[in-house]
């Protein structure tokens, strides 16, 4: 699910993104090569998904596995 997920939020899937957190999808789900969703957002350069993200909680000091931030 995480993977999905976050490509949800690189791709600018608003709507998706929104259905999934509210199905229970955590805001910092980590997909399986290891950036998390909020990098993925920014990685895709998509705003509004990373607002919805950081609205639903998640955190910016969220590493991926090369121990990179959003930020």
């Amino acid at each position: 699910m995480a993977d999905a997920f976050c490509r949800a939020c690189r791709f600018g899937e608003l709507e998706t993104v929104r259905r999934l957190l509210a199905e229970g999808v955590s805001p910092d789900s980590v997909r399986s090569g290891g950036s998390p969703a909020l990098m993925c957002a920014a990685q895709g350069g998509s705003a509004a998904v990373a607002e919805l993200l950081l609205g639903a909680g998640a955190g910016v000091d969220v590493r991926g596995s090369e121990g990179w931030t959003a930020l």
